[in-house]
């Protein structure tokens, strides 16, 4: 995202600003210099994943020997969990496939529930409530020892790739709505796209064995105070978009035959 108009208008009101890099770490990018906190995300969706872990710039020295204070502080996440973490994304990595996401879909739905809806708490960093408190361990060897191999991992050419399968999807759809198309800068982390029948979309994409989502991103649409007008055209979006999946790995005919699904409206 470029950031310049952010932080004309931070720096004018005296706002610190806080950088949410979740899924930005590429090996190159390290936060915006001018950002107060830059904030990267090791989690289990993002490109770099080590399945937990995070990492924090800071402008302030102070202000990480604080933040330091406070790790320290914290117990150590068992390795019991860090491992059955990992067991978890090795099962679905192994179900990666129209075949397997078919049937689990399908087993998902016999039993009454929204595969949409399971798939994403699944995925998520921290399930359920209490965030504040899930957070709060310092990482344990193993966690570390992923992070570490991300950290000095080169990531250019799965991002390359990334690009090249989102650019291969985007000239099947044609002028399929889709935000932020005329942005500087794409790494297509995700690929989003917006209708006014997204959830019909999905419903038919996934029956089709492909594991389209409308809850790939925790973003929300946050009402105006008291005496602005409603920002339409943002909640709106927060309404119609939904997700395709992200596999360069998927031959033409996959490509076309998500793209005829997308088509038939």
């Amino acid at each position: 995202m470029e950031l310049d108009k952010v932080f004309e208008i931070a720096h004018r009101q005296n706002i610190p600003v806080l950088e949410d890099c979740a899924q930005a770490y590429d090996g190159v990018y390290r936060g915006d210099a001018r950002s107060f906190v830059s904030f990267f995300s090791f989690g289990s969706i993002k490109t770099a994943t080590a399945l937990g872990g995070a990492l924090l710039r800071f402008q302030d020295p102070s202000l990480l020997q604080k933040v330091r204070a406070c790790q320290v502080s914290y117990p150590i996440q068992p390795m019991r969990a860090y491992r059955k973490r990992a067991l978890l994304f090795i099962a679905l990595r192994a179900l990666a496939n129209p075949l397997g996401l078919g049937v689990l879909t399908a087993v998902f739905r016999l039993l009454g529930k929204a595969p949409d809806s399971v798939l994403s708490q699944i995925v998520k960093g921290f399930p359920g409530n209490e965030l504040l408190k899930k957070l709060r361990y310092q990482p344990n060897s193993a966690l570390l020892a992923t992070l570490l191999r991300r950290i000095c991992q080169p990531y250019p050419e799965k991002i390359r790739q990334r690009v090249m399968y989102a650019q291969r999807i985007y000239a099947k759809l044609g002028d399929f709505p889709r935000p932020a198309r005329h942005a500087s800068h794409h790494a297509h982390w995700v690929i989003a796209l917006r209708s006014s029948n997204a959830d019909q979309y999905i419903e038919n994409l996934q029956a089709a064995g492909f594991d389209a989502t409308r809850k790939a991103s925790s973003m929300t649409f946050v009402s105006p105070p008291t005496g602005f007008a409603p920002a339409k055209q943002v909640e709106a979006l927060t309404d119609e978009l939904f997700y395709l999946p992200m596999y360069p790995a998927m031959t033409e005919n996959q490509i076309a035959r998500m793209a005829d699904i997308l088509q038939s409206r």
